[in-house]
């Protein structure tokens, strides 16, 4: 199977979609205690969005959510730590929301 093509384009555009009403909904919500979860919810979306686009294919070969990439001597260290930086901040953002909206 590929993801290439009709299905991950129409893809894509529901995720851009979503991401688009999520930040409609941060931008014109007024409840501070709530952005929060909001902006949580953005990220989580924008890192699917940039997943399902391959966008690591415009930086490295390998997905930085694989063993390979940290393992890799030729990814530059630098590169590693802001990797592993973002999904750090993306299980947070994942886990505040599932604790939070999982009662």
């Amino acid at each position: 199977m590929t993801d290439e093509g009709f299905i991950s384009i129409l893809t894509l555009g529901f995720i851009a979609g979503t991401l688009a009403m999520i930040i409609y909904v941060l931008a014109a919500g007024d409840r501070t205690h709530k952005k929060v979860v909001t902006i949580g919810l953005a990220y989580v979306v924008l890192i699917y969005f940039l997943r399902e686009a391959d966008f690591h294919r415009l930086f490295t070969p390998e997905h930085i959510t694989r063993g390979p990439f940290y393992a890799s001597k030729d990814v530059p260290l630098l590169h590693k730590l802001i990797a592993v930086t973002l999904l750090i901040l993306f299980l947070i953002s994942f886990v505040y929301i599932a604790v939070k909206y999982s009662r």
